[in-house]
């Protein structure tokens, strides 16, 4: 008939983005099959998160962590004892490249963080080691989405330079971006002599900064992206005692 003799229907091509056929493979199948979502922020988790969930069991109970990943999952409960008895939690499952764990908010915090406590939600997550039980898990006290890490957990920047080459004009543009991103994180130069000797100076509190992208990528304009790093460990710490500074103005 007419109808059987057109020309055959095609399916119509569909391009998905990354994000939606990781989804779907998550939803179809239960795991991923092109690749992990964490995969591209790979960098990013390793430049901020203090440990990954295979540490946890050689880790001391009680102390804090700075976890990188997913919330996979996520079920509430209500806690039966203590003083904040009645009230609800979440108790969300949390991924990072090494492994999960059991992310435990009590109802304060989780008041505080609601909207990012939800499955496919990628997000660093501040808390306490629990091993009280025999797989280890993590009390969460703060939660932040992975494109606020630079600004929220950042302690330090750290600037290396060599002892020629950037010039006077260098380290004018250095200041000005410096003053333009103020905040509350110290900056630290590792200058390197040329000839295996490196020092490192500080930079006067005038100059504390804000870390987040822009800064970043101002400061990249000048000095190089790899020269520029982003820690969350004070360092080092012996430079409160010898007390160098980098005399620039604010």
């Amino acid at each position: 008939d007419e109808a059987s003799s057109g020309p055959p229907r095609t399916i119509p091509a569909i391009e998905w983005i990354e994000s939606e056929m990781l989804a779907f493979e998550k939803a179809v199948l239960g795991f991923y099959v092109t690749a992990h979502p964490l995969t591209r922020h790979e960098q990013t988790l390793k430049r901020f998160a203090s440990a990954d969930v295979a540490d946890l069991s050689a880790i001391d109970q009680g102390a804090e962590v700075i976890l990188g990943g997913m919330i996979s999952r996520v079920r509430m409960a209500v806690t039966k004892q203590g003083r904040n008895a009645g009230s609800k939690l979440a108790i969300a499952t949390f991924e990072d490249l090494t492994g999960s764990t059991e992310a435990v908010i009590f109802a304060e915090d989780l008041e505080k963080h609601r909207a990012l406590v939800a499955p496919e939600k990628l997000v660093f997550v501040r808390g306490r080691v629990d091993r009280k039980r025999e797989a280890p898990s993590v009390h969460v006290s703060d939660v932040i989405p992975l494109e606020d890490a630079s600004a929220r957990l950042a302690t330090a920047v750290v600037v290396r330079l060599d002892a020629i080459g950037l010039g006077t004009d260098g380290f004018e543009r250095m200041r000005a971006v410096m003053r333009a991103y103020r905040g509350h994180v110290p900056v630290f130069m590792e200058v390197n002599s040329g000839s295996g000797l490196v020092v490192t100076l500080r930079c006067n509190e005038g100059l504390y900064v804000a870390p987040g992208e822009a800064f970043v990528g101002a400061m990249a304009e000048i000095v190089g992206e790899r020269r520029i790093t982003l820690a969350i460990n004070a360092i080092p710490s012996r430079l409160d005692s010898w007390g160098y500074t980098i005399k620039f103005s604010a």
